[in-house]
């Protein structure tokens, strides 16, 4: 059995039989509306930022384009920006890890600083502690 049915069962028998469960209230359209149009405007901010070169289904995304896309095409830009901003930061709190371990280990161990590059170097290359690194920064 799932913990989920367990729990489920087990509210039900604390339930008397005559009352009936609580109501879900749908989200109101304004919400939603609301969400749309806040992804819309920070879609339009960068792409005239021209910081991040934002694409869609192979062509570059600009104001325009922002203003004449569909709410599911909106969400399907947002979530992939996020997505990347997310590995960007994801990679650049990696880095500092390692180069914080690296500053560590130099006062406890007998390490010049011109090998602690090297070490960061060494371990930006090693797949185990990159995917545990990724994981980590993931998870903060």
């Amino acid at each position: 059995m799932d913990c989920n049915e367990l729990l489920a069962q087990l509210m039900e028998e604390e339930r008397p039989a005559d009352t009936a469960p609580p109501p879900t209230a749908p989200i109101p359209i304004e919400t939603v509306s609301h969400d749309i149009n806040r992804k819309r405007a920070r879609l339009a901010a960068l792409a005239s930022g021209g910081q991040v070169k934002l694409t869609f289904k192979g062509h570059l995304v600009n104001t325009e384009r922002v203003d004449a896309m569909t709410d599911t095409e909106v969400e399907e830009v947002y979530a992939r920006y996020k997505a990347r901003l997310g590995a960007m930061m994801t990679k650049s709190l990696g880095a500092s890890l390692l180069h914080l371990y690296a500053s560590a280990a130099s006062l406890l161990l007998p390490l010049p600083p011109e090998r602690q590059l090297a070490l960061v170097a060494d371990l930006e290359k090693d797949p185990f502690v990159s995917s545990a690194l990724s994981s980590a920064c993931c998870e903060l």
